[in-house]
């Protein structure tokens, strides 16, 4: 996953393996769900076929420190390509336990992604979300498109329209900047 406050992470590849684990620590703030987090947990291992073919598992825990809340993720992504040089397509299949005041409950869900990057720095992206709970009932539904610009090989500029599927859900506009150090 991404940096987050207070998180230690190890990642290293060898080969065409490649594979991270993540701890993050105790935070009391309302960030997780309103309930301060005791713990988390993270790996994940990929392999890079070496023809723009890749495959990633990858696993988290977060535990509450009330415990009205802890939730197990898990994940399959299959990729081809990079991502920011032509075509790049990802796929990912997700599987979340949640428990809450002691009721558990499993979140299905899978995206699909297509980028293309043009050689002045201009990028397109569409996607599709699509969640579910254990009874059927839709989380997330939604089509994605956007555009980004690289100005530096560090600082991302972009723009999505996150239209969603369900009925009575607000559509989302996200326009911003992202600097990698």
């Amino acid at each position: 996953g991404g940096r987050q406050e207070g998180q230690i992470i190890y990642s290293n590849s060898f080969g065409g393996f490649r594979g991270g684990v993540s701890y993050r620590l105790s935070e009391e703030t309302d960030s997780f769900a309103d309930k301060s987090l005791d713990k988390s947990y993270a790996g994940n291992l990929g392999y890079d076929f070496g023809f723009g073919v890749g495959v990633t598992v990858g696993a988290d825990q977060y535990d509450s420190q009330s415990g009205l809340k802890d939730q197990n993720d898990w994940g399959l992504s299959a990729t081809y390509g990079t991502f920011g040089e032509g075509l790049y397509l990802a796929g990912v299949y997700t599987q979340s336990d949640i428990e809450q005041t002691g009721v558990d409950n499993t979140h299905k869900g899978y995206e699909l992604a297509a980028t293309y990057s043009l050689a002045n720095g201009l990028g397109f992206l569409s996607g599709y979300n699509y969640t579910e709970d254990e009874n059927d009932v839709e989380v997330t539904d939604e089509f994605l498109v956007g555009a980004m610009y690289n100005f530096t090989s560090n600082l991302l500029g972009y723009t999505e329209f996150a239209l969603d599927q369900r009925d009575d859900a607000d559509n989302l506009a996200t326009v911003a900047l992202q600097y990698n150090f």
